[in-house]
């Protein structure tokens, strides 16, 4: 009776788990993982490489301390990264940073200032381009005017201790999340801002920054304008599609850490289907043991 009963609850707890694999994806569509643990390896496929702020050549090698990607002014500048991106995609990754003046967290997109060629995260700690006086966390696009999405961090928000950062893209909506957590997305909030002041409903769909380009790619801390940013960041993933929020609060759940198809640098985790086989094949086998008192 009792090995029938630890039966039941091996079987139980194996459906239990296949079922919570199931409900999260942080492994379909992944083509960039980068732990920056010295170097600028993609665990899934092609390395970063060193580039300078405006794009130009990097003062110098890319900098590593304690596990993390530096991008700086005075040493380094920043990085760029080339992966495989359609229609959808999907860019995170942990940040820290005391930003003293206008800089990008990260450039998504072309090298250049064309309408529809880039989407950005930005910290700024001023007027945010002449909105109220408090520092914001945005994400924007240049597309006929410059559309935001304001994540509603106002100061003291900064500085940025470790905060991930998630930007999801699919069919003209462009959504940033926050540790896991959904801020804003270009369907549903943030404003149309124009330069001459002032702000609209936000309608118009955010463009897709690598659509029938050749030259597009994921920047870390440098941007077509300004200095590149003072900022360490850690575990860079990029999906070739958007992932959804459950994905999402996964993948930082996971420590921004995500799964691995078999066969790249990186094995699997063990979960899901794989799990249900193990402990199914060893009930099988007798290899379960169900402990008893001597009678």
């Amino acid at each position: 009776m009792k090995k029938l009963l630890a039966i039941v609850m091996v079987i139980s707890l194996a459906i239990a788990m296949m079922v919570s694999a199931s409900a999260a994806d942080t492994k379909t569509g992944l083509v960039g993982f980068f732990k920056f643990d010295g170097n600028l390896k993609n665990e899934v496929g092609k390395d970063g490489i060193a580039i300078g702020q405006h794009f130009s050549a990097p003062k110098g090698d890319p900098v590593f301390v304690d596990g993390r990607f530096q991008t700086t002014t005075e040493v380094s500048d920043g990085a760029k990264f080339e992966v495989n991106i359609d229609k959808s995609f999907t860019v995170s990754f942990y940040v820290t940073s005391n930003f003293t003046n206008v800089a990008p967290i990260v450039w998504i997109g072309g090298q250049d200032q064309s309408t529809e060629s880039w989407i950005g995260v930005w910290c700024d700690p001023g007027n945010n381009w002449g909105n109220e006086a408090t520092a914001k966390l945005t994400m924007s696009s240049n597309g006929t005017d410059r559309m935001t999405v304001d994540s509603g961090r106002p100061a003291p928000a900064f500085p940025i201790e470790n905060l991930y950062i998630t930007v999801t893209f699919d069919d003209g909506i462009a959504s940033l999340y926050i540790d896991g957590v959904l801020v804003g997305s270009s369907n549903t909030t943030g404003y149309h801002h124009e330069w001459a002041g002032g702000q609209q409903d936000l309608e118009t769909p955010f463009p897709n920054p690598f659509a029938d380009k050749e030259d597009c790619a994921i920047y870390l801390g440098v941007n077509y304008w300004d200095a590149a940013a003072n900022a360490s960041y850690d575990n860079l993933t990029i999906y070739n599609r958007a992932l959804s929020a459950e994905d999402v609060a996964a993948l930082y759940a996971a420590g921004g850490v995500p799964t691995i198809e078999e066969g790249s640098n990186e094995g699997p985790a063990q979960t899901g289907f794989a799990t249900v086989a193990i402990a199914i094949v060893a009930v099988a086998s007798g290899a379960y043991v169900v402990s008893k008192k001597r009678r």
